[in-house]
């Protein structure tokens, strides 16, 4: 059963400069080190950085109910072993996850030299 579904799309020119700005103090507030890792090896760092965001943002869109704040480092954007983009989920978000009894998330991600986007669906049991 389909819990939830976000959806959100971002400037990738705006996620550039909050990391020209900010640099580091930017990236360690909202990404993981291993997205860090991750995306600033990418040819298009920005486009990365900014499909993290967007489905970050997404996932936030389906856990507001039972999520007090937003700490953007409790979602986690992972690639799998074939390419495709997954996620972990930690402290606050993970225990919205539970209440909301999500058990699977299904992540799309797409980027072009403006825009980013992300697709999360959340799927789980009825309450």
């Amino acid at each position: 059963m389909i819990i939830g579904h976000g959806v959100d799309l971002v400037q990738v020119a705006r996620i550039a400069r909050l990391q020209r700005r900010f640099g580091s103090r930017f990236l360690e507030r909202v990404y993981t080190e291993e997205e860090i890792n991750y995306c600033l090896k990418q040819p298009g760092q920005a486009e990365s950085l900014a499909g993290r965001y967007a489905a970050k943002e997404a996932v936030y869109k389906i856990l507001h109910r039972e999520l007090e704040f937003l700490c953007w480092r409790e979602i986690e954007i992972v690639i799998d072993r074939v390419g495709a983009p997954g996620l972990r989920l930690e402290g606050g978000a993970r225990q919205a996850a539970g209440r909301l009894r999500i058990t699977r998330w299904h992540v799309s991600l797409s980027h072009e030299r403006k825009f980013a986007l992300a697709s999360i669906i959340a799927e789980g049991r009825r309450r």
